[in-house]
């Protein structure tokens, strides 16, 4: 019998994302044996496929299921479901192309499961327009748009030729409507301080708009221009945000600690690692050289300090930090 009784955090999937984007990226920068690549893939597939079960299987709870479906704000984390699938679908194609078949079949099933996704969303976004006073809306609500491009990004490589922009412009408008919910909060309804109201996910502020340039280029349907121009906008998004994290860090660092303030683990913190992996993996499409080769080694050292955090803290069996 299914109980209510928490079995893995909802947004557990990011750490699929993470991995995946790194699998896919950055990792060509460091000079691995090719023999150790195809064991790097197991342990990958391996791990999503325990993490995407317990959350099934932690989804089939009705007592959980009813209060998730119902909070505005902690559904949207379900997006990372959805990504980290595409994700790992697009990884299989890279390395195992003749898995193409089996991988269609699983998209489409991902899309199923999008839909469901997205028509919750909807939902949402009216309940935190409406009563903004009630929620803290904070960037998990992005991954609405992040799980819609993830999408986009793999069919564009099932289906040849291109299909239709439809779904990046559909992506954006969703990017459109949670970015709108969240500043409002932060501008008129947010009565906490920087060091502690402020999310780790805000940093999906510039990971939503990585992907949704990566999609644009995968779909073939936007000019060069167009690409280059969003790509400096989403590069000045992501100096603005990260600039924020710095202050909020320095802030933390006053307030917790060093340990406390940063190097404490949360599950949100996986955001960062897919988010700068994300902005590598649009980089590589629209400019070559020093810059991409140091946020290469950026996306490699903070995925490694993550593990590092994620396992003293596994080991030393302490509670996950104080990270909104």
């Amino acid at each position: 019998m299914v109980t209510n009784r928490k079995i893995i955090n909802p947004a557990a999937g990011a750490i699929v994302m993470a991995f995946g984007i790194f699998l896919h990226t950055s990792m060509n920068l460091l000079p691995f044996p090719p023999a150790l690549r195809p064991i790097f893939i197991s342990l990958f597939m391996t791990g999503t496929a325990a993490i995407l079960l317990a959350l099934g299987l932690q989804f089939l709870s009705r007592e959980f299921r009813k209060g998730f479906l119902n909070n505005p704000v902690n559904f949207f984390s379900m997006g990372t479901w959805v990504a980290g699938i595409s994700v790992s679908a697009k990884v299989i194609l890279l390395y195992y192309p003749e898995f193409a078949p089996a991988v269609t079949v699983v998209i489409a099933l991902n899309t199923l499961l999008y839909g469901y996704y997205i028509f919750y969303c909807l939902r949402h976004f009216y309940n935190l327009w409406r009563t903004p006073e009630a929620h803290a809306p904070h960037g998990v609500i992005l991954l609405a748009a992040v799980a819609t491009q993830s999408l986009v990004i793999v069919w564009n490589v099932l289906v040849q030729p291109d299909i239709p922009p439809l779904g990046v412009l559909f992506g954006l408008f969703m990017y459109t409507a949670g970015a709108i919910v969240i500043i409002r909060h932060y501008f008129w309804n947010s009565k906490g301080t920087l060091a502690d109201d402020w999310s780790n996910t805000n940093c999906i502020f510039h990971g939503a708009l990585s992907i949704s340039g990566f999609a644009m280029v995968v779909s073939g349907s936007f000019t060069e221009e167009t690409i280059a121009m969003f790509w400096w906008g989403t590069f000045a998004v992501l100096l603005f945000i990260e600039s924020i994290e710095l202050v909020r860090a320095r802030r933390r660092i006053r307030k917790y600690g060093w340990r406390q303030g940063v190097f404490t683990y949360h599950i949100s913190q996986w955001s960062r690692n897919f988010t700068f992996g994300m902005f590598f993996a649009f980089t590589s499409h629209v400019h070559t050289g020093m810059l991409l080769n140091v946020w290469g080694w950026i996306v490699i050292l903070l995925l490694a300090a993550e593990v590092i955090i994620f396992t003293k803290q596994k080991t030393e069996g302490a509670p996950g930090g104080a990270h909104p």
